[in-house]
């Protein structure tokens, strides 16, 4: 039977596979047949290789000739010539030049990526009676995850009678050979029989086996020899290797270890006798623990950890080890989603046991100097930046950056440490302004991990003396002394601590007179005034109260200090009035001698520190002195919002003073006067203004009005203290007459409803926020009032 039939064969054109192969079947007999390859491509996974040249394919029963058979991609190429026959001296020779590893990947889909470039050549005879293989490869610039290895050389022989492969080859890493193995398989007893001599192997490779959020940056030399022997499905390694220049990154510590020691390899396990490690001070803690494994599955390991003692040294005469002054534990810096960083030493014990999938990592120790640990606040917060207070704020943001965070599921955490008064801890609340609390202290405390990546931390820190709460709120930054004592107990998240923290700030040489100018009380003067603030309830949003002392005053200074304290307004107008300007201001109805100007500066900041005591209401005060016309006068003003913004009530109230020249009078409504030894006299009135506004509809632009206002500074004497009325106003802004909502309301009246410039729409009952801010202020006050996010 003869016969020749021409083929093409293509698939998936149009797309990055296309491929078209073309050729030509010759039957010559019923024994053999010959196919002739015309050029063509063929495409994996979008790498196309080339068929060059015609090549010719003869298959019999008794053997394979194969001819000019050439593949071609870029500078790659794999050539395939000879014969495979009966006859052993028929040779068939496969020869690759610079095949690129990494489309090798691509290729095959493998998880792991590799690079470099393999060539070689091998060749094979009588595969009917008497097998035999030949063959030599090289690796050039091998990578495993771009973690460089090297370059790799092999030789490899079978041989029929010996039934065994002879292999050798060996790795040089920069031009310099520190890997080799040579030895043989035999193929019948299925057995190994290999050698391994490492001569300063660089472990750097290892790197891309391990998970960068653990451990990276490893590196070091390893020297020693290592048998492997059974099958190659289970092979059994025994020797003695060496670890030199060895370093580890500890991601979840930030600390750099520095390793050097024996390992001794077991079939099933990698001993480590006491090695020493020593942290970037050159302290030297030791590590001795089995890292177990099931023919290199199912791997576990337990290692124990000792920085407390050096072993490394000479013991001491009564036989035990001397101890080791620290071991640097800790050394981060903060990034987004922290709960902690910062430096920390320590003396003690840890213990790393798991397997692939579980780790649990248990730590006892106690701190040492140079500790300084931070917990930031605003780690789940949003500053405030337009305010200066201690504002915890919940984040909704929608679109959530990514954090770059170590993925500790997976992980069980039990760091138990013993904090001493070395140990600083800071609490940050806000890091533009430095809002923090930095203390020393002692207590026991417990953080735990769990597999979830759940933190817990659990324990009382009980602060020591010196320790200071620096607080900041409307432009004041004043320091406080914290109260030995005060506590932070933690009972599960790290921001979920009860806090009872007292904090004073002492004043000297301050005037309780200026409180009530009326007084001749020398006693009042100089005197040493403590300011207190406490933080109670909880760390992630605290409650502040204030409270004022006068340790050495006598009944009277104590008196008009109880009257401070019983008022909570005046109570927090005069604590501010003393971190701004030393000094107590005039209690409500008094009035102080002092400059306008430096009371308009201490009223500035009052006013500011008051509104942003709360969002409920508004207050602000103020004070006027007029020297030329002997005026003077003072007023606290009130501002609340009701019925979801739209009922707006504003008011103030104060005292006002006038020198008048000539015979003493008395006049009418709510003024007095008296008359001084000069002949003049002193009119004091009360001043007072009200101002209820109602919204009427959605936009704000219809509003209902109805105010009493003082006329203290009207021209008109004959006016009276007061003026009342009642009124309905409109306020509208607009460009042009097609933007006046008004007009055009009332035109669409005469209008076809599909022309109607306003459709129907439904009331709402509630005020937009932003509306507020075009209300009208109370009369006394000079400044706009500020409005927390």
């Amino acid at each position: 039977m003869e016969g020749i039939v021409n083929s093409k064969l293509t698939w998936d054109p149009n797309t990055k596979d296309y491929s078209s192969i073309e050729w030509k079947t010759i039957v010559l007999d019923n024994d053999l047949l010959n196919f002739q390859l015309h050029p063509s491509f063929f495409s994996l996974n979008g790498l196309q290789w080339e068929i060059e040249n015609e090549s010719d394919i003869n298959l019999s029963s008794d053997d394979v000739n194969i001819s000019k058979l050439k593949l071609t991609r870029n500078e790659q190429e794999i050539q395939v010539n000879g014969c495979l026959s009966r006859n052993n001296s028929d040779k068939l020779k496969l020869d690759i030049d610079n095949f690129n590893l990494k489309e090798l990947s691509q290729i095959l889909g493998l998880p792991t990526e590799l690079s470099g470039k393999f060539s070689g050549w091998g060749e094979v005879s009588n595969p009917y009676t008497n097998f035999n293989y030949m063959g030599d490869a090289r690796i050039e610039d091998f990578k495993f995850d771009n973690e460089a290895i090297g370059d790799i050389q092999l030789m490899s022989d079978w041989n029929q009678n010996r039934e065994s492969v002879i292999v050798n080859g060996d790795l040089e890493y920069k031009n310099q050979r520190t890997f080799d193995f040579s030895g043989m398989y035999d193929i019948s007893a299925d057995n190994l029989d290999l050698f391994l001599n490492f001569d300063n192997t660089d472990i750097s490779f290892s790197n891309a086996f391990m998970d960068p959020s653990v451990v990276r940056d490893i590196s070091g030399k390893v020297n020693g020899k290592i048998s492997v022997k059974g099958k190659p499905s289970e092979p059994k390694l025994n020797g003695n290797l060496k670890l030199s220049q060895g370093t580890a990154m500890v991601e979840l510590l930030g600390v750099k270890y520095y390793i050097d020691g024996n390992i001794i390899v077991e079939e099933d396990a990698f001993l480590i006798d006491p090695i020493p490690v020593r942290d970037e001070d050159g302290n030297t803690a030791s590590l001795v623990g089995t890292v177990n494994h099931y023919n290199f599955e199912k791997w576990n390991f337990d290692l124990q950890f000792n920085f407390e003692d050096d072993l490394f040294k000479r013991p001491l005469e009564s036989g035990k080890a001397v101890p080791l002054d620290q071991f640097m534990v800790l050394k981060t810096k903060y990034k987004d989603g922290d709960i902690y960083y910062g430096t920390a030493y320590a003396r003690g014990y840890a213990n790393i046991e798991g397997t692939e999938s579980s780790l649990s990592i248990t730590v006892e120790a106690e701190t040492k100097p140079n500790t300084q640990i931070f917990f930031p606040m605003y780690g789940v917060s949003e500053l405030d930046e337009s305010e200066d207070f201690v504002t915890i704020i919940d984040k909704s943001i929608k679109n959530k950056v990514k954090v770059d965070k170590i993925d500790l599921s997976g992980i069980d955490l039990d760091m138990k440490f013993k904090v001493n008064q070395n140990a600083k801890l800071n609490l940050i609340f806000n890091e533009v302004t430095n809002d923090e609390i930095r203390a020393t202290g002692k207590g026991e405390l417990n953080l735990k991990l769990d597999q979830l990546d759940n933190v817990f931390l659990e324990g009382t820190y009980t602060i020591s003396e010196g320790s200071k709460y620096n607080f900041t709120m409307a432009g004041i930054q004043q320091p406080f002394e914290i109260e030995k004592g005060s506590t932070i107990k933690w009972s599960g998240s790290p921001y979920d601590a009860d806090v009872n923290i007292n904090t004073y700030v002492n004043l000297k040489k301050v005037s309780i007179l200026e409180l009530s100018p009326e007084l001749m009380d020398n006693t009042l003067l100089n005197q040493e005034i403590n300011c207190y603030l406490k933080l109670d309830e909880t760390l992630l949003n605290p409650h502040i109260s204030f409270d004022i002392r006068a340790p050495r005053a006598l009944e009277t200074g104590k008196a008009l200090i109880r009257r401070v304290t019983a008022d909570n307004d005046e109570l927090n107008r005069q604590f501010f009035s003393l971190l701004i300007a030393r000094k107590f201001q005039p209690l409500k109805g008094t009035i102080s001698a002092s400059s306008s100007a430096a009371i308009d500066l201490v009223e500035s900041q009052i006013n500011a520190a008051l509104n942003n005591l709360t969002d409920s209401y508004k207050l602000n005060v103020d004070y006027g002195e007029e020297k030329s016309m002997g005026e003077k006068s003072f007023e606290v003003g009130f501002k609340k919002g009701l019925l979801n913004d739209r009922l707006i009530i504003s008011s103030s109230i104060g005292v006002e003073s006038k020198s008048i020249s000539g015979e003493s009078s008395t006049g009418e409504g709510s003024s007095s006067s008296s008359t001084n030894a000069n002949g003049s006299s002193k009119s004091s009135a009360l001043i007072g203004d009200v101002n209820i506004e109602y919204i009427i509809n959605e936009k704000g632009t219809f509003r209902a009005n109805i105010f009493n206002k003082s006329n203290t500074n009207s021209i008109n004497e004959q006016a009276g203290p007061f003026t009342q009325g009642a009124g309905i106003s409109y306020l509208e802004e607009f460009n042009n007459w097609n933007d006046f909502e008004l007009a055009q309301y009332g035109l669409d009246a005469f209008r076809k409803e599909d022309k109607k410039k306003y459709q129907k729409k439904k009331k709402k009952t509630k005020i937009p926020t932003e509306l507020l801010h075009n209300t009208s202020k109370t009369p006394s006050s000079s400044k706009k009032d500020k409005k927390k996010k």
